[in-house]
């Protein structure tokens, strides 16, 4: 049972995580290509990254409870 609960709060973090983490992404996205966005484009890159290998990383910790 424990799992079982385990499981269902993985998988909760990863709906949450994955798709209202996107809108929040798509809020801060730098709207155009200038050397003055350059490092805000940089910085919004690698979080979109990292949000993905956490979303991947909850997807297979749900795989792995199942």
């Amino acid at each position: 049972m424990p799992i079982l609960i385990a499981n269902f709060l993985t998988l909760f973090a990863f709906v949450i995580y994955k798709f209202l983490g996107n809108k929040e992404l798509k809020i801060s996205e730098p709207l155009k290509e200038s050397n003055r966005n350059y490092l805000k484009r940089e910085k919004w890159t690698i979080e979109r990254c990292g949000r993905y290998w956490i979303s991947f990383d909850l997807f297979f910790a749900i795989i792995g409870l199942v």
